[in-house]
């Protein structure tokens, strides 16, 4: 049996690091961001987060790691983990529309087999719809 192709949606701190760390165990990793540039850069080794060792695990596992700035390419993955930073204001208020966005963006593009999972801070009751 193959090990699962495990996607991450949102390359902010907690899906860049995750993905980072899941590929580091022996996982094919798709990491997806709407955002060109991020993954460009990605890609050409500047990480947007600054972590003890994430530099080196993202060189050491790089072959495991494959991004891009297409939905679409999460398709391939058995497990995809919505993964976007929630902001936060001042009163510890979330702002939940980074999430929702990116279910509403990703979930046309799963295979018919994926799991969808939220990664993300979300309240009690957040998936219930």
């Amino acid at each position: 049996m193959n090990s699962p192709v495990i996607g991450y949606a949102g390359m902010t701190h907690l899906g860049l690091c995750s993905g980072i760390a899941a590929a580091s165990k022996g996982f094919a990793v798709v990491g997806y961001h709407g955002d060109a540039d991020l993954i460009a850069a990605i890609e050409s080794g500047e990480l947007p987060v600054v972590e003890p060792e994430l530099d080196r695990m993202f060189a050491a596992n790089r072959e495991r790691l494959t991004f891009s700035a297409e939905p679409e390419s999460l398709n391939a993955c058995d497990l995809v983990y919505v993964a976007v930073d929630v902001p936060t204001d001042d009163e510890g208020k979330s702002d939940l529309s980074p999430v929702e966005a990116m279910i509403e963006t990703v979930t046309p593009h799963l295979n018919d087999s994926a799991i969808l999972v939220i990664l993300c801070q979300v309240p009690p009751g957040f998936t219930r719809g």
